[in-house]
């Protein structure tokens, strides 16, 4: 009973939809919008001049749309927000063209909110899903046809006002929708609340990025947002639009997507931190450092700070702090003792030795503290100097005395500081050394001398150097090198493009060849082409590991011919041709022509033919190039004949013109004998039968005598000629 309700109810919807008056809206409108449930085929005929028009289309199944019309060009943007996604879009640029579907994972969001069809849960149809009709409300899963209007209306933004909507929710009809008849439906203004979350594409943001905790407990609350699939997760382990916190940290959630089926791969997140709320702290730093306030501020200066900070709840929270600066020391320590002694240092350890020390330490606040302590040694007791001279240099001792010689000498003395003190010292005498190098390296071949520098020229070098222990040494250097005996090389200075790869060879054997067009030992110009200078460089190492090489040049050439462009000439005419080559000049064959080795030659040649241009240049390069003579036969033989019998036997039967060199008879007319025009052909060809007579006139036979003809010819070489004569008629 129900199917049959619905039925009834459809086709008396259809039958309305006919007689309906199409509505426009705003004559002065650029939004044309069409709309059902069941999509189907839609033509739209832009039959109307519209600038700037913009075309929304919106169905639940699949729909093709096909937009045609003189003013098509007019649509500047066309936008889909349905279910499933358009089949296609014809009739208009791609890159205008916009689709929100489930299809592509970018179904719409409406701009307002969708009728509540069971209680306690949230509005299934706030999405673009597809149209229910010309209503303010929609009872079932489509869209009503205000949330459609408003949400194309936004989608199209400023400069939008809304022309037309055609909404149904069947198929759309057969036949084109002339835009210049408008819609069926006009309702712009919703009866239902905006809807949350409809942002035109913007990302969500559905909490605080922070707030203060300043209660026992504060509740996050995300159910503005209700969702069809699927409830949201919180960090807690929570399930639901509402967590309970009741500790500062960081919190998160996850929640399906508004407008698709499968809460697990379409998720958004957000993410809110809970500060602890805090009166007054009470905090120091030590002098140099910075503080951040709890409103992120970076402070350096000691003093009172109050900052206002906002609650989940919408509460100001006042928070003061109070910032103390703690002082930082640097201490300086000169202090000395006697050789031997020990010295405690401020980090509680000991040194024996002189110097500057420097210690980080921290105060009691726990503040970075630098103390110096600038120590210095007085000699006592022992000391031993261990030191060495060049033989045949002098020392000078800590009492002054002067010595040559090797050995441990023994000082004592009092110091300032009144520690006494007796001084050792060893002395060692460093040798001088004379050092003979004597080395081979190759010819050429960069060597290091003991002095830094490089040398490849054979001789003796002498350098003074110092030894680690400071005294001077004589190094001789002598250096020797290999030679090889002359490298040759047989490479031809030029060679041919067209020639074939050429064996290259050098003395002495058993070196590599290497260069452009180079395999082996072989050079290939057709490798590298025409041109040059390529270097070929042949290396070879003799048996004490020395390498040598030696280098040639060859250049690729390629000589050029050309014949000229291919002649037409009768067989009465001379054909000129001119050549141009790179070398000399031979045409072949002889056959016709004036002169065979020159650049310009003359062919009177009675057929067709094909001379060939040859040319060797100075390298011995060899082009060559064709041209085509072609002679026109150009036979003016006419034959007339001065009898004829239409008997109608076959033979003889008419009279006409022949000759294998007519092109065309421009005219032919014959008269009786008292001069009357009997026949005519006029711009005939000679082997149509308008050019021959029948022996007939005005369709009786004409009589058996002597009859006169006058003709105007057209040759096939252009001539015209004039031919008249008699002819007899026998019968």
């Amino acid at each position: 009973m129900r199917a049959i309700t619905v039925i009834f109810l459809l086709l008396l919807t259809i039958t309305s939809l006919r007689v309906r008056a199409q509505t426009i809206c705003d004559a002065a409108g650029n939004v044309m919008i069409y709309s059902n449930y069941e999509g189907g085929t839609l033509n739209i005929d832009v039959d109307i001049d519209i600038p700037n028009l913009k075309i929304g289309i919106c169905t639940y199944e699949i729909v093709d749309v096909n937009i045609t019309g003189v003013f098509a060009g007019n649509v500047t943007e066309v936008i889909f927000a349905g279910f499933n996604a358009p089949s296609d879009i014809s009739g208009v640029d791609p890159a205008i063209v916009t689709v929100y579907s489930t299809t592509t994972d970018n179904i719409a969001i409406t701009n307002y909110l969708g009728d509540e069809l069971f209680p306690g849960l949230p509005p299934i149809v706030n999405c673009m899903a597809g149209a229910e009709g010309c209503g303010e409300t929609a009872l079932g899963g489509g869209n009503s046809s205000p949330q459609i209007v408003q949400f194309f209306l936004a989608e199209f933004g400023p400069g939008a006002n809304f022309y037309a909507h055609w909404t149904d929710y069947s198929v759309f009809p057969g036949g084109s929708f002339q835009v210049s008849e408008g819609g069926n439906c006009c309702f712009e203004d919703p009866v239902t609340d905006l809807n949350p979350i409809y942002v035109g594409g913007a990302d969500y943001n559905f909490l605080p990025d922070t707030t203060l905790l300043c209660d026992a407990e504060i509740i996050l609350d995300i159910s503005f947002y209700e969702v069809v699939w699927g409830d949201p997760e919180w960090s807690t382990g929570d399930v639901g639009y509402t967590v309970t916190i009741d500790a500062p940290g960081v919190y998160t959630f996850t929640v399906a997507d508004y407008c698709h089926y499968d809460p697990g791969s379409y998720l958004l997140t957000d993410t809110i931190v809970i500060e602890p709320c805090a009166a007054t702290i009470d905090t120091a730093i030590c002098s140099g450092e910075d503080y951040t306030l709890p409103d992120g501020t970076i402070v350096t200066a000691a003093g009172e700070y109050e900052v206002i900070l906002i609650g989940v709840s919408g509460d100001d929270s006042i928070v003061i702090t109070n910032l103390t600066l703690l002082p930082i020391y640097a201490i300086v320590i000169n202090d000395a003792i006697c050789d031997g002694l020990t010295y405690i240092l401020p980090d509680g350890s000991s040194t024996s030795t002189a110097g500057t020390y420097v210690f980080n330490l921290f105060t009691t606040e726990g503040c970075d503290s630098i103390v110096t302590v600038n120590l210095s040694i007085s000699t006592s007791y022992s000391t031993t100097i261990n030191t060495t001279i060049c033989d045949g240099d002098t020392y000078t001792l800590p009492d002054g005395m002067i010595v040559t010689a090797g050995g441990i000498y023994t000082s004592t003395f009092t110091t300032i500081a009144g520690c006494d003190s007796i001084i050792t010292t060893n002395l060692l005498l460093n040798p001088t050394y004379l050092t003979l190098i004597d080395t081979i390296v190759c010819e050429n071949e960069i060597v290091l001398l003991p002095d830094g520098t490089t040398s490849s020229i054979p001789g003796i070098y002498l350098f003074n150097l110092t030894t680690v222990g400071g005294c001077d040494s004589v190094i001789s250097f002598t250096l020797n090198n290999y030679a090889i005996s002359a490298i040759t090389l047989d490479v031809p200075s030029n060679i041919c493009i067209e020639s074939t790869p050429i064996l290259l060879t050098a003395s002495p054997a058993g070196g590599n060849f290497s260069g452009s067009g180079v395999t082996d030992a072989t050079f290939n110009p057709a490798a590298v082409g025409v041109g040059g200078p390529y270097v070929i460089t042949y290396t070879i190492t003799d048996i004490n590991g020395c390498t040598f090489s030696s280098s040639a040049s060859i250049n690729v050439s390629q000589n050029f011919a050309n014949a000229g462009n291919d002649t037409t000439i009768f067989d009465s005419g001379v054909a000129e041709l001119n050549g141009n080559a790179g070398g000399n000049y031979l045409w072949s064959p002889a056959s016709g022509l004036t002169c065979v080795d020159c650049a310009t030659t003359f062919s009177d040649s009675d057929t067709t033919i094909t001379y060939t241009l040859f040319s060797v240049d100075a390298n011995g390069c060899v082009a060559s190039d064709d041209v085509i003579v072609t002679v026109i036969i150009s036979n003016e033989n006419i034959f007339i004949p001065n009898t004829f019998t239409p008997n109608g036997d076959g033979i003889n039967d008419g009279f006409t013109i022949f000759g294998p060199g007519i092109a065309l008879i421009k005219s032919f007319m014959i008269f009786d004998r008292w001069g009357e025009l009997i026949f005519i052909a006029q711009n005939a060809a000679p082997t149509e039968n308008i050019s021959t007579w029948d022996g007939t006139y005005k369709n009786e036979t004409a009589n058996q005598g002597v009859y006169a003809y006058s003709a105007q010819v057209q040759l096939i070489t252009g001539r015209i000629i004039q031919l008249k004569g008699n002819v007899t008629l026998i019968r």
